[in-house]
């Protein structure tokens, strides 16, 4: 995991679980945590042009390949 200036970032994938019923799943790709907001920034990759971000009550990292 890799730190800088107060903030976590790293390469590799998360398990993303709404705690809703549905069916969690992983995400692979370069994430950044933003503390002050709590979330968890997705850069874009396949399946997330655009990028996305999910809360980090949702995500919990599975693999840190950074």
């Amino acid at each position: 995991m890799l730190k800088c200036e107060g903030f976590k970032m790293f390469k590799g994938k998360m398990l993303v679980d709404f705690q809703n019923g549905a069916t969690p799943f992983p995400v692979e790709g370069t994430w950044l945590h933003k503390p002050q907001d709590e979330y968890w920034y997705l850069a874009p990759t396949a399946g997330y042009p655009w990028g996305s971000s999910f809360e980090e009550k949702f995500v919990t990292i599975l693999e840190d390949v950074s």
